[in-house]
């Protein structure tokens, strides 16, 4: 009875360490699938609160789990961040994104870089069994883990304010 139960609890931590570890995975595939959509939209010439609608409004897969307003979308050319004033999230500064308040302007020359960077900070891990593994201690109600992604593509022209 001992041996089968040590076996039974690390082939229960095995089984739903993959389930969470695969749902993780799909998550971060639609992050970074959305913000490749989205970069692709900047680089034909969209504005920078046309990508973050883009984004919101799921035409890109969604994200299991996440509504897509919750994603933060941030737009970067000409070394300048833009985040959209209808994302009013104040979270930017842990990932190292620091957003400007200008009114973004086209960008300044045809193949001029520009990054669209996704993040998804409300991806829930589901298995108590898991959470610690993620930094969670086992009397948080929800144990969320940020998905983010970045893409940089080049800009083609055709820029609508």
């Amino acid at each position: 009875m001992v041996e089968f139960g040590l076996i039974a609890l690390l082939f229960c931590l095995l089984l739903f360490g993959t389930f969470d570890f695969g749902m993780l995975l799909n998550g971060w595939i639609n992050v970074s699938t959305g913000s490749g959509a989205a970069a692709r939209q900047a680089a034909v010439g969209k504005s920078v609160s046309d990508v973050y609608t883009y984004v919101t409004t799921q035409n890109f897969s969604p994200v299991p789990g996440v509504s897509a307003t919750s994603l933060k979308v941030s737009v970067t050319y000409d070394g300048v961040t833009y985040c959209p004033s209808t994302s009013t999230w104040s979270g930017w500064s842990t990932y190292g994104v620091s957003c400007s308040a200008l009114t973004p302007t086209a960008p300044n020359n045809t193949g001029d870089p520009i990054t669209i960077t996704v993040i998804a900070d409300q991806f829930e891990v589901a298995t108590p069994l898991v959470r610690p593994f993620f930094g969670c201690r086992p009397s948080d109600a929800h144990c969320y883990v940020p998905l983010r992604s970045s893409t940089t593509a080049r800009y083609e022209g055709g820029w609508v304010p």
